[in-house]
């Protein structure tokens, strides 16, 4: 089948939005604005869970209503993911340099279980080092003769999926070791990374976020009651997030769950449709604690 649907302008956009979509729009320079500035099928997207739940005419502004939530949701995931990211990297970094005492112990393909696995990562990263720009890159090219500098210059230039992978692939003993300054178990903590990994790019690309079922679940320490199960939303994410910071120690002040309960009571959004248990949990999240 070929494609034969012709281009719009922002107008057509917007008159075939009133027809096709039954989308309420009453103010036409608000529509025009957003349909000028965000990509039509991206808008499309927030209608739509409207379409799903409901078969009634839809409200553009609750359409921008829901966009907007959902983009300073991606920006608070990704503000304190960060926090995680430079965390997990200083901890595999000293961790490692110090134990084995060896400023290139990355290098060394003994410590890792899976070889091939190894192989890939370590190609990778070399390959990141060559092509990298950053002046410590720069400065330590011009100075040494080697494929790859220190651990702890390497690991900044991992991405967070990349330490993700570099982490999973130590030897069992470094991985619980390094789990326990978060008080978790390595398994826990690994499949946490790599759901925390989805999540990032899903924020930093800026999709769809609030009501994703994501595909990386994680398993839940046992102390935590956040109602595991199949379909992990940004509840889930949310929770254990927090319950890591407080490990790291970043959340004394205002947690990230202080700033989505700011969010969903800004945009008043409907909780279940994000994972929670309850239309009411958002209560007992604002004083929430941990052993």
């Amino acid at each position: 089948m070929t494609f034969t649907k012709k281009s719009l302008t922002i107008l057509e956009q917007i008159d075939s939005t009133k027809s096709k979509y039954n989308i309420n729009i009453t103010d036409e320079k608000l529509a025009h604005h957003y349909f000028s500035h965000c990509n039509y099928y991206k808008l499309r997207g927030y209608w739509l869970f409207y379409e799903e739940i409901s078969t009634l005419n839809i409200d553009f502004e609750k359409v921008v209503n829901l966009y907007e939530f959902d983009r300073e949701l991606r920006n608070t995931f990704l503000k304190h993911i960060e926090r995680v990211e430079s965390s997990i990297k200083s901890i595999f970094t000293n961790h490692l340099t110090v134990k084995y005492k060896d400023s290139h112990i990355h290098t060394k393909e003994h410590i890792f279980e899976n070889k091939l696995f190894y192989q890939k990562s370590y190609k990778q990263l070399v390959s990141s080092f060559s092509k990298s720009t950053e002046i410590y890159a720069k400065h330590f090219k011009k100075k040494y003769d080697e494929p790859l500098p220190p651990l702890w210059v390497s690991v900044e230039m991992m991405t967070f999926g990349e330490i993700s992978k570099w982490y999973k692939n130590l030897n069992i003993k470094d991985r619980k070791e390094i789990a326990k300054k978060y008080n978790l178990k390595e398994r826990i903590l690994t499949t946490f990374l790599f759901h925390l990994t989805e999540v990032r790019n899903i924020s930093a690309h800026h999709s769809r976020l609030w009501n994703k079922k994501l595909s990386k679940g994680f398993q839940v320490p046992s102390n935590l009651k956040i109602y595991p199960n199949d379909n992990f939303k940004v509840y889930h994410t949310m929770i254990m997030l927090d319950y890591l910071l407080y490990q790291i120690g970043f959340n004394n002040k205002k947690t990230i769950i202080d700033e989505i309960v700011e969010l969903l009571n800004k945009y008043n959004i409907p909780l279940k449709y994000m994972g929670f248990p309850k239309e009411n949990t958002i209560k007992g999240l604002e004083n929430i604690k941990y052993e």
